[in-house]
Protein backbone atom coordinates (compact mmCIF):
# COMPACT_ATOMS: atom_id res chain seq x y z
CA UNK A 1 0.00 0.00 0.00
CA UNK A 2 1.32 3.45 -0.89
CA UNK A 3 0.26 6.66 0.78
CA UNK A 4 1.69 10.04 -0.15
CA UNK A 5 0.87 13.67 0.50
CA UNK A 6 -0.72 15.97 -2.07
CA UNK A 7 2.63 17.37 -3.25
CA UNK A 8 4.03 13.91 -4.06
CA UNK A 9 0.73 12.80 -5.60
CA UNK A 10 0.90 15.74 -8.00
CA UNK A 11 4.51 14.92 -8.84
CA UNK A 12 3.79 11.22 -9.33
CA UNK A 13 0.83 12.05 -11.58
CA UNK A 14 3.34 13.64 -13.99
CA UNK A 15 6.43 11.48 -13.43
CA UNK A 16 6.10 8.00 -11.92
CA UNK A 17 8.63 5.19 -12.47
CA UNK A 18 7.39 2.71 -15.05
CA UNK A 19 9.75 -0.27 -14.99
CA UNK A 20 9.98 -1.00 -11.26
CA UNK A 21 7.64 1.53 -9.63
CA UNK A 22 7.65 0.15 -6.09
CA UNK A 23 11.37 0.38 -5.27
CA UNK A 24 12.12 3.26 -7.66
CA UNK A 25 9.41 5.49 -6.19
CA UNK A 26 10.68 4.87 -2.65
CA UNK A 27 14.26 5.67 -3.68
CA UNK A 28 13.16 8.84 -5.47
CA UNK A 29 11.37 10.23 -2.41
CA UNK A 30 14.27 9.27 -0.12
CA UNK A 31 16.70 11.11 -2.40
CA UNK A 32 14.48 14.18 -2.07
CA UNK A 33 14.62 13.85 1.74
CA UNK A 34 10.98 12.89 2.27
CA UNK A 35 10.08 10.67 5.20
CA UNK A 36 9.25 7.05 4.32
CA UNK A 37 7.46 4.93 6.87
CA UNK A 38 6.34 1.31 6.61
CA UNK A 39 2.86 0.54 7.83
CA UNK A 40 1.95 -3.14 8.17
CA UNK A 41 -1.07 -4.49 6.33
CA UNK A 42 -2.76 -7.83 6.82
CA UNK A 43 -2.50 -10.19 3.85
CA UNK A 44 -4.48 -13.37 3.31
CA UNK A 45 -2.62 -16.59 2.57
CA UNK A 46 -2.82 -17.89 -1.01
CA UNK A 47 -5.57 -20.49 -1.30
CA UNK A 48 -4.96 -21.67 -4.87
CA UNK A 49 -2.30 -21.71 -7.55
CA UNK A 50 1.45 -21.41 -7.28
CA UNK A 51 3.78 -18.46 -7.25
CA UNK A 52 5.33 -17.38 -10.54
CA UNK A 53 8.43 -16.28 -8.64
CA UNK A 54 11.33 -18.73 -8.69
CA UNK A 55 14.82 -18.41 -7.21
CA UNK A 56 16.29 -17.33 -10.55
CA UNK A 57 13.49 -14.87 -11.29
CA UNK A 58 14.07 -13.33 -7.86
CA UNK A 59 17.79 -12.93 -8.50
CA UNK A 60 17.12 -11.48 -11.97
CA UNK A 61 14.56 -9.05 -10.53
CA UNK A 62 16.97 -7.84 -7.83
CA UNK A 63 19.72 -7.24 -10.39
CA UNK A 64 17.37 -5.37 -12.73
CA UNK A 65 15.92 -3.25 -9.89
CA UNK A 66 19.39 -2.40 -8.60
CA UNK A 67 20.48 -1.27 -12.06
CA UNK A 68 17.24 0.72 -12.55
CA UNK A 69 17.70 2.50 -9.20
CA UNK A 70 21.34 3.26 -9.98
CA UNK A 71 20.37 4.74 -13.36
CA UNK A 72 17.52 6.74 -11.78
CA UNK A 73 19.93 8.21 -9.20
CA UNK A 74 22.40 9.17 -11.93
CA UNK A 75 19.59 10.79 -13.91
CA UNK A 76 18.45 12.86 -10.93
CA UNK A 77 22.02 13.96 -10.19
CA UNK A 78 22.46 15.05 -13.80
CA UNK A 79 19.18 17.04 -13.66
CA UNK A 80 20.43 18.90 -10.58
CA UNK A 81 23.77 19.84 -12.15
CA UNK A 82 22.29 20.87 -15.52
Amino acid sequence: MRMVNRKLMERFSKDYPKDYPEPESVVSVLIEKYKVEEIPVRMNERKEGTSSISLWKSVYYMIKVSIAIWIARLGRKNKRTA
